[in-house]
């Protein structure tokens, strides 16, 4: 029986180190979000991540117009994966144009780089009148005030 343990062990080990070779890259599905965004709106850059997720340091720096996301994800070792989640790195606000926003994953070693271009527009955020301001509560008050006398009998 020792014998079939130490052989189950040493195949399991070996077929796991071959479903490693294939595996897909540790995000997918990078975005930025809004795009298009108005000018002056904050602009953030959004991974999806698998497994562990991303650990480690980063490091954002804009040359021109493209805008460079580093993540090192450092040593990782974790036990029952979580869920895949996004990841969000805010990249600031931007004038209006034509952007590049480039994310790289683990510099130096099997860098994995996507590239997700993205455009600023000149209009900016529209104004809209909340319903709890006071301008808009007097216009609804008078304006109930003009139906009710209207509707009684003179």
């Amino acid at each position: 029986m020792k014998r079939f343990t130490g052989f189950a062990i040493i195949l399991t080990m070996a077929l796991a180190g071959l479903a490693r070779a294939g595996d897909p890259p540790l995000f997918d599905n990078v975005r930025v979000s809004p795009n298009p965004a108005p000018s002056g709106q904050p602009v953030v850059l959004l991974a999806r991540w698998g497994g562990c997720g991303a650990n480690g340091g980063t490091t954002t720096s804009v040359a021109g117009s493209i805008i460079t996301v580093t993540q090192d994800t450092g040593e990782q070792v974790c036990g029952v994966p979580p869920p895949a989640a996004d990841v969000s790195y805010p990249l600031g606000t931007f004038a209006p144009g034509n952007y590049l926003a480039r994310y790289i994953v683990d510099p130096g070693s099997t860098q994995q780089v996507t590239d997700v271009p993205f455009e600023v527009t000149g209009a900016g955020i529209a104004e809209v009148l909340p319903v709890n301001s006071a301008l808009a509560l007097a216009g609804l008050a008078l304006m109930i005030v003009w139906l009710v006398r209207r509707a009684l009998p003179r």
